[in-house]
């Protein structure tokens, strides 16, 4: 059963409506012009919809027969809760974000937007609960908790995102740096002037973070923003997958199961950290889910979209290296578990949408940079200090996650199927190939992290055979079935103990970035024409913010270094030397230590060349940075006047 002509024609009528009001209201508000702009089109949209569903046009009869389907209410009421829940998840960003901040500013000049997606969003929820409760039984409120499951999933992930706002992985900068260049016209390069080097590892996140800087806005603010809602959409992915593979089920408590797997994913406080970090986790996390959604799709229900995956595929290759062999696993499986006709579509699809494209990539950085890999791979792959240098990584990302959820997971286990292995796939090649490379600057597990909506996904599966076999074994009349989704809730907020610690951690670390910042900027006040040099360990605030020259220390972004043909403190001091040297002394703020990247060889040497520190900042709970440079140059002068220092004690 799906909605009823008139049904759709009056939904049509009230959306247009709420777009009206929507439209009215900007106006009356004096918002701003893209606020503006954006309702105009949303409401001018509107009216094509209105006509051709009143007329019954062929479009209308299209769009009419197509909503009548059963396949639209129950594909529909996911991706609506979804919808929601993301709604409501902005809205209380109004509410926390002081006044004065970007992002309140700005969804404050979007919430006639935002306020006609709830409204139609809910309106509609309404009508497909009412159509998915036909027939059903009296006291089955499995609707109602997959849209509370999930309306608390989301808002929990806005509120924690929120709270750990201020932090941000000092690597993003360095991708940032490279597209600052790039948007300035020196192209993806670090240092503009020097032959290009390859010191990210995430092509079209590079090439997505050129966007604010075209528009003159604040690029960790977008990134940010960016990665919650990409978040959102893997919740969305991830809802839609479990109810996809689990069609031998009752289709309400598909529905709820659905929305428990995002709920899985959102209780965990390293979801929210990842999805404002400012890296490209979570642009990694989306593709994946969406690449695995439409191979799924094709081979259980022949869809077509199975056909666009390679494309995906090609955006997954491009976010992060590794994502070709998942691209190419998931592939393989789209291809041996398809019909015939459809594998000899999906090989031409795959050769013009990925193979092609992605060895023209190929060819244009290998030209570019002069080298097969970029220079985070020799550091972290191929100088590994021993076989198995991420093992503790995996075997702690594991015990974080599966002790609550082991049980249900064992039953996921007991329902595999074939078709199971397009989604399994990335979770086996992730926690197999970082058992390998050690996880420099992998805070949060942040490489093997994609694999964990996958686990959700299993777990949910485990969850739903469960309740399905309780269901049909159980003829008690009293209402068990609430007891069970309180159990399931319980079991979700177990990884919860440790939240406070973890926000406390994370602020304390992006006072640390904060600090870097303040410092990159009072370099640029004095020299932003890539003019003098700087020397330092952590290559990503202060080279972005400073437009200095730089010397990267651990060699993520220096190719003599990442090769091991020079010293870093060899570097360091030739022909012209740096200007000014960074180097993390620990938590002890009065002596260096040579644990840190051979800090103490380079202050040494430093001593040598006529430099003495200048001056400490903290960064984080247990880290003091020293400030090296010539203590009677005007630089020097212009740090002491115009940068806070630590007190020596």
């Amino acid at each position: 059963m799906g909605l009823t002509p008139g049904k759709i024609r009056t939904l049509v009528l009230f959306s247009t409506i709420i777009s009206a009001l929507s439209l009215v209201a900007v106006f009356a508000a004096q918002t701003s012009n893209l606020s503006t702009l954006l309702t105009s089109i949303l409401f001018l949209a509107h009216l094509p919809v209105l006509w051709i569903s009143r007329r019954e046009t062929r479009a209308g009869q299209v769009l009419l027969k197509w909503m009548q389907t059963p396949e639209f209410v129950q594909a529909g009421f996911l991706p609506l809760t979804s919808f929601l829940s993301t709604g409501l998840g902005l809205l209380t960003w109004i509410f926390l974000f002081g006044p004065g901040s970007q992002v309140r500013d700005a969804l404050i000049q979007l919430s006639p937007v935002i306020g006609w997606g709830l409204v139609v969003a809910t309106y509609l929820l309404a009508d497909l609960g009412v159509i998915l409760h036909a027939g059903g039984e009296k006291r089955d409120g499995l609707l109602i908790g997959a849209v509370l499951f999930a309306v608390v999933s989301y808002v929990f992930l806005f509120w924690l995102s929120y709270q750990f706002f201020p932090f941000t992985i000092d690597d993003a900068y360095i991708t940032f740096r490279y597209s600052k260049n790039l948007a300035a016209g020196f192209g993806p390069t670090y240092n503009p002037g020097q032959p290009p080097v390859e010191g990210y590892t995430t092509f079209l996140w590079m090439l997505l973070m050129t966007i604010p800087h075209f528009i003159g806005v604040n690029v960790a603010t977008v990134s940010k923003v960016l990665g919650v809602l990409l978040t959102c959409g893997t919740f969305a992915l991830v809802s839609m997958l479990t109810f996809t593979l689990t069609r031998e089920f009752s289709l309400k408590a598909r529905l709820f199961f659905g929305s428990f797997a995002a709920f899985l994913l959102a209780r965990l406080p390293i979801t929210s950290t990842h999805a404002i970090s400012g890296m490209e986790t979570a642009l990694f996390m989306f593709l994946i889910a969406l690449m695995v959604y439409l191979v799924t799709l094709g081979l259980l229900n022949g869809s077509r979209l199975l056909l666009w995956s390679p494309l995906v595929g090609l955006g997954i290759g491009m976010t992060r290296p590794e994502g070709n062999v998942i691209t190419l696993l998931v592939l393989a499986c789209g291809w041996f578990f398809s019909t015939p006709a459809l594998r000899k579509r999906l090989t031409w699809f795959s050769l013009g949408l990925y193979i092609l494209p992605g060895a023209i990539y190929f060819l244009w950085r290998y030209q570019y940079y002069d080298l097969l890999f970029p220079l985070p791979f020799y550091i972290k792959v191929l100088r590994g200090n021993s076989l198995f240098a991420g093992a503790d990584q995996v075997r702690n990302y594991l015990l974080y996650l599966l002790p609550s959820i082991s049980v249900l997971l064992l039953v996921g286990v007991t329902r595999l199927r074939k078709t199971y292995l397009v989604f399994l796939s990335p979770v086996l090649f992730l926690l197999i190939f970082y058992l390998f490379p050690a996880h420099s600057m992998g805070l949060s597990w942040r490489f093997i992290y994609p694999a964990t909506p996958f686990i959700g996904v299993l777990v949910a599966i485990g969850g739903l055979t469960i309740f399905e076999a309780l269901r049909g074994g159980l003829r008690s009349t009293k209402p068990w079935e609430p007891l069970l989704l309180v159990g399931l809730f319980l079991i979700g907020v177990s990884n919860l103990k440790d939240v406070g610690n973890e926000i406390v951690e994370d602020k304390l670390w992006g006072d640390g970035i904060a600090n870097y910042r303040d410092l990159g900027t009072v370099l640029s006040e004095y020299n932003n024409r890539h003019e003098l040099t700087l020397a330092i360990g952590d290559a990503g605030t202060v080279p972005y913010y400073s437009d200095w020259q730089v010397i990267d220390l651990f060699g993520l972004n220096n190719r003599e270094i990442a090769l091991q043909t020079v010293l870093p403190q060899e570097l360091v001091f030739a022909e012209p030397p740096a200007d000014l040297i960074l180097l993390s002394a620990g938590a002890n703020m009065n002596r260096i230590s040579n644990e840190h990247a051979g800090a103490q060889l380079i202050y040494e040497e430093a001593l040598r060349h006529g430099m003495a520190h200048i001056g400490t900042f903290t960064f984080g709970h247990f880290n003091n940075i020293w400030v090296v440079g010539y203590p009677d140059s005007d630089l020097a002068k212009y740090l002491q006047e115009n940068f806070v220092f630590k007190e020596r004690k």
